[in-house]
């Protein structure tokens, strides 16, 4: 709070030597969070208006429609001066020059006060381009009480993927034919496969120093966690059967009523999971980091979302502050205690509140060995083909290689549209 105070101080100062009052400044902040979040939300905005002595039009744009319309708002030079980003967008917006590059004013105190993989999606080209506000990862949700009925340890989750593959064989043998019970349910996507392929050592796109990127999406190691994913499918482990337009839903069903043992989900999900009938105890959902293959790598796919400042803004400073001021600490707690969501803040984890939240230390400790996605232009389009790929490999109406091979082709092709950072 005192540097908060300190940095006011010195704002007003700055502005006052430039013959520009605090009151004057008036930015524009396009959000992009939920009708519930907002309700926490308005309140911060509002406190850090006030703190700043400047005024802020809080303006909410549908999460579905704010990349089209900021794009839009942006090439006809009156996009607002921050706005809430999508870890996928930054890229794009940076390389089209609408955003603010903000390197010469985060310092490297600043930079190493937030975890590693959130950062980096504000950075591209060797330069900062925003800071995030919230992140996120799936990790290993469990059923503490299946746990303990199928005789497994449930304060020591699954630690290796063969664990795992046990694990969800002992609680799938509570079941029935008539009320099967589903050791672990199927990934919902290609996204939350994608732990299964950093496991076995597949990757996505690696960018290498000279500028160009090596796909491993269709790896040997990406096969061999498709493969196991099948595996525990074809076993009768893993369930419900494969529906691509639902599967999400029913996976949440499923383990809200006790039907199964372990879900990868990420924290958007647990204020759901903690209505359902088999959570009425909130110490019965466990999370854990996503276990680790063979040779002991693990991942999972971080995303979230940051704050960043359009380029053509009258007060980038002063906006740059704004953004300051609601990623301070004990905001970033008052999110994360009220809303579930994740801290991008690493002095966030050592509030007393948080570090008692079971379920958020969880999501901590899988950020700990979480992985970037590709933080290219292109990085928001890998999953067009990803995702069917996955699903008629899933479904067995395509081998898994040549899924794989197909997605493969794909990415080539929208690398070669890749634009090339400056300074690179």
């Amino acid at each position: 709070m005192k540097k908060a105070l300190v940095l006011i101080a010195v704002l007003v100062l700055l502005l006052g030597a430039m013959g520009v009052s605090a009151q004057d400044v008036e930015i524009t902040y396009w959000d992009t969070m939920n009708d519930q979040e907002r309700v926490v939300f308005q309140e911060i905005v509002d406190a850090c208006a006030a703190d700043l002595g400047i005024t802020v039009n809080y303006e909410y744009v549908p999460f579905d429609q704010a990349q089209a319309t900021y794009r839009t708002a942006a090439q006809a030079g009156n996009a607002p001066d921050v706005l809430r980003t999508e870890v996928a967008w930054g890229p794009e917006f940076a390389a089209a020059g609408y955003t603010y590059d903000i390197t010469d004013w985060v310092t490297e105190e600043e930079r190493a006060s937030y975890l590693d993989a959130p950062f980096n999606y504000n950075t591209w080209g060797g330069r900062v381009w925003g800071l995030p506000q919230v992140t996120d990862a799936p990790a290993l949700l469990y059923n503490r009480a299946l746990f303990e009925q199928a005789g497994l340890d449930p304060d020591v989750p699954p630690a290796t993927m063969e664990e795992l593959a046990t694990a969800a064989a002992a609680i799938s043998a509570l079941g029935t034919e008539d009320a099967p019970i589903y050791g672990i349910l199927t990934p919902a996507a290609a996204y939350f496969f994608q732990p299964f392929m950093w496991a076995f050592g597949g990757s996505l796109i690696v960018p290498n120093e000279d500028g160009t990127y090596t796909i491993g999406i269709n790896s040997e190691g990406t096969l061999a966690g498709l493969n196991f994913v099948i595996g525990l499918l074809e076993s009768g482990v893993m369930g419900p059967d494969y529906d691509p337009a639902n599967q999400y839903g029913n996976n949440q069903a499923a383990f809200k009523e006790g039907r199964a043992g372990m879900l990868i989900n990420g924290p958007w999900a647990t204020s759901d999971i903690l209505r359902g009938e088999a959570f009425t105890d909130r110490a019965n959902l466990g999370v854990a980091p996503i276990p680790a293959g063979p040779e002991g790598l693990q991942g999972s796919p971080v995303g979230g979302h940051g704050y960043t400042i359009y380029a053509g803004s009258a007060y980038p400073q002063e906006a740059l502050n704004f953004v300051r001021c609601l990623n301070g600490v004990d905001n970033q707690v008052r999110l994360a205690a009220e809303l579930n969501l994740v801290p991008t803040l690493r002095a966030a984890y050592e509030n007393e509140t948080l570090a008692e939240n079971a379920i958020l230390q969880g999501f901590l400790a899988q950020m700990e060995v979480a992985t970037n996605r590709p933080v290219l232009v292109a990085g928001g389009s890998i999953y067009a083909e990803f995702g069917p790929q996955y699903d008629a490999a899933i479904l067995g109406q395509t081998e898994p290689q040549t899924a794989l091979d197909n997605i493969a082709a794909a990415w080539e092709l929208l690398l070669q549209n890749e634009p090339t950072p400056p300074g690179m």
